[in-house]
């Protein structure tokens, strides 16, 4: 029954392994904003704090290495909001730098990321405005589409390699379950033939 027991904890101790390692992940890690993701923490702006029903405006120059015909989806923006509760909400119009409205967004939950995908320009301008009924605190993030791709691709690596190793700690308790419960019953069977 010994053996079992040990390879139990041997499966325990890997799926903790596993898992600390998964917290310890970027893609995990949190922006000092209960939990928000950081996949784009790394472009992110100052907070700014927009009473109910104003404004504030951010604004962001993509890289200079993207060309015209990266133009598609040639960075992607997120919204934030720090002190968000059920039921804030604000609105995200995108603006080029000649004034012309490109989109408007409308973000009800704590964060929000959109692919930009008109056409390029040096600087674009987003103007958060504040629909709810209380003040909030927003900060927005940026990234470049190669750079994107870059840390999808890392991110989805590190989560495959854990991930088996966490399933492998699995099996590695389920094996360990088995064979306790297989020497238990053996025992109580050699104990039973030996009384008689």
């Amino acid at each position: 029954m010994k053996r079992g027991v040990i390879l139990t904890m041997a499966g325990v101790a890997i799926t903790g392994i596993a898992y600390l390692v998964l917290l310890s992940l970027p893609v995990f890690d949190s922006v000092a904003n209960d939990g928000v993701s950081s996949l784009l923490g790394d472009r992110s702006t100052l907070e700014e704090t927009i009473p109910s029903g104003e404004s504030a405006t951010f604004q962001y120059a993509p890289s200079t290495s993207n060309v015209l015909s990266d133009a598609d989806e040639s960075f992607m923006w997120g919204v934030h909001i720090s002190n968000y509760e059920p039921g804030d909400s604000l609105s995200v119009t995108t603006t080029d730098p000649l004034g012309n409205v490109m989109s408007v967004t409308p973000v009800q939950e704590r964060e929000a990321f959109m692919p930009h995908v008109n056409g390029y320009y040096d600087l674009y301008y987003f103007e958060v405005t504040n629909t709810g009924d209380r003040q909030l605190v927003v900060y927005m993030t940026f990234l470049n589409s190669d750079d994107i791709e870059e840390g999808v691709i890392q991110d989805v690596l590190y989560l495959g390699i854990v991930g088996m190793i966490f399933i492998v700690g699995l099996v590695v308790i389920a094996a360990g379950v088995v064979i306790t419960l297989l020497d238990w019953r053996s025992s109580r069977v050699r104990g039973y033939y030996g009384e008689a």
